[in-house]
């Protein structure tokens, strides 16, 4: 049997070892930290310079809040690093920053200003570069201190390893969604090639040159598994050594989905909201609108402002009618496996009627108004001789008739109401008809019986004045001034 032969038979084998397991995060050996910490690469090999990454991942199902008077402290002890001449990153626009301390190689993780939330699965990446390892074999732990609230510690253990023919091989990420990919990181010691097998497609592996230097290449879980190996094969001219890493691939997960205002609270048809959603794992992400079906969202998401009630006039412009009372969000975030659904639900405001009535007391002109100020909804017509119809089609599907006009003897009627100044206050006059019961707002008035179809009253201030009146079945209507 050939040497590839005998390659391919070998991660055959290690292959089929591996997609038993899933591979799950190394932890931080103490509980008691609000964050989940690992170190990547966790092995070197002694008298050389590497790239280490620390992740602080929040593993809980609530925001962890780092706030500015938080920190961080990551200490390298002299039995693993042989200067402090190295320094700390975060990514740009993370909102943290990664200061050296004095004395020992440590160094301090904190915010700027501010605080930053840390969603649940989020994770926070602080890169080393450049670290110096020591020239003795040994197994020494970087220390976290982590003082947020209350002060907690942990120790990633770190290996040395002696030079020789050997491969350290590691992931950015352990666990990916569908089609993502991450990257497979490698150091090497001796060796003349180094061949990475395990890809889906093609021959299923690719050899590279050997470097003193980080080597990476990207990889994925194909569709359909929920996780992957890969061998990582250093070579020399007379022995090999391997490595194996297994590649995750989760179904999508909504981490969160939220507005502003809250969908608990109803809204007028011309507020807007602002939604805001957190995803995981997910390939691509789609919201359904009132009026949209399928609308493509970026990933990572931005805060995206909706019109609740103007994507509902839009959806249902041809028919007012059949108006539902909310306006629905659904976000679908699709990925390995079932997809990840959200709801967010907006109840609409009725439209208020502020006035239908003449503009004139001898009733020749007729005006309306609506709060808020709208042209769709609602329609005004004649109905039969002089009497006139304003409809108002509500979320629901409901629908608030009002009636003007003399030839209608049942529905209430405020026809006429309006003010005049009169030597620094204000006569509102008013005529109404089919009612038995008008009460005047601010001050709860209630007209006298004999001034209920037709009145004057006068007010010392300017305002906003409601006429209520209330037939003797108890219909209702309202008219609204502004005084001034």
């Amino acid at each position: 049997m050939s040497s590839k032969q005998s390659r391919k038979k070998k991660n055959k084998k290690a292959k089929m070892r591996m997609m038993k397991r899933a591979n799950i995060a190394v932890k931080s050996e103490a509980a008691s930290t609000k964050l989940v910490y690992r170190v990547a690469p966790d092995s070197a090999f002694l008298n050389t310079s590497v790239r280490i990454v620390i992740t602080a991942t929040n593993t809980t199902s609530s925001d962890i809040i780092f706030s500015d008077s938080d920190e961080i402290i990551i200490a390298f002890p002299s039995s693993m690093v042989s200067s402090q001449k190295f320094s700390g990153s975060t990514p740009e626009k993370s909102g943290y920053t990664v200061s050296p301390t004095v004395g020992a190689p440590s160094f301090s993780v904190t915010v700027s200003f501010g605080n930053v939330v840390i969603r649940p699965n989020d994770t926070l990446i602080i890169t080393f570069d450049q670290v110096p390892i020591v020239n003795v074999v040994g197994s020494p732990s970087v220390a976290i201190t982590e003082k947020m609230g209350s002060t907690n510690s942990t120790n990633l253990p770190f290996s040395i390893k002696a030079a020789g023919l050997g491969i350290i091989a590691w992931l950015d990420k352990l666990i990916v969604g569908q089609s993502e990919t991450t990257q497979l990181n490698w150091y090497t010691s001796g060796g003349t090639s180094v061949i990475i097998s395990g890809f889906p497609t093609g021959t299923g592996q690719k050899q590279f040159e050997i470097s003193d230097k980080l080597t990476s290449t990207p990889v994925y879980v194909p569709e359909g598994y929920p996780n992957w190996p890969y061998t990582a094969t250093v070579y020399s001219s007379s022995s090999h050594v391997d490595q194996l890493v297994s590649l995750q691939q989760n179904p999508p997960m909504i981490n969160e989905y939220s507005s502003v205002p809250l969908a608990t609270q109803e809204l007028a048809i011309n507020e807007t909201a602002e939604l805001t959603w957190a995803t995981q794992f997910a390939s691509s992400v789609i919201l359904t609108t009132p009026l949209i079906p399928n609308a493509r969202q970026k990933i990572p998401a931005i805060p995206l402002t909706v019109s609740p009630g103007k994507d509902l006039q839009q959806a249902y412009s041809s028919n007012y009618e059949q108006l539902p009372a909310t306006a629905d969000y659904t976000l679908t975030v699709n990925g390995y496996k079932q997809a990840a659904v959200g709801d967010i639900s907006f109840k609409i405001k009725p439209i208020t009627l502020v006035y239908f009535k003449y503009a004139d007391l001898e009733k020749t002109q007729i005006k309306f108004q609506t709060d808020p100020v709208t042209t769709e909804y609602k329609t005004w017509k004649f109905i039969s001789g002089d009497v006139n119809q304003f409809v108002i089609n509500q979320p629901g599907p409901v629908k608030d008739i009002f009636y003007l006009g003399v030839a209608d003897t049942v529905h209430p009627q405020i026809q006429y109401f309006e003010s005049t100044a009169n030597a620094g206050k204000f006569d509102l006059t008013w005529t109404t008809q089919n009612l038995n019961q008008l009460v005047l707002t601010p001050g709860n008035i209630p007209i006298a019986s004999g001034s209920i179809n037709s009145g004057t009253l006068t007010v010392d201030t300017a305002g906003t004045y409601t006429l209520t009146g209330t037939t003797a079945s108890g219909l209702i209507v309202i008219s609204i001034l502004e005084v001034s």
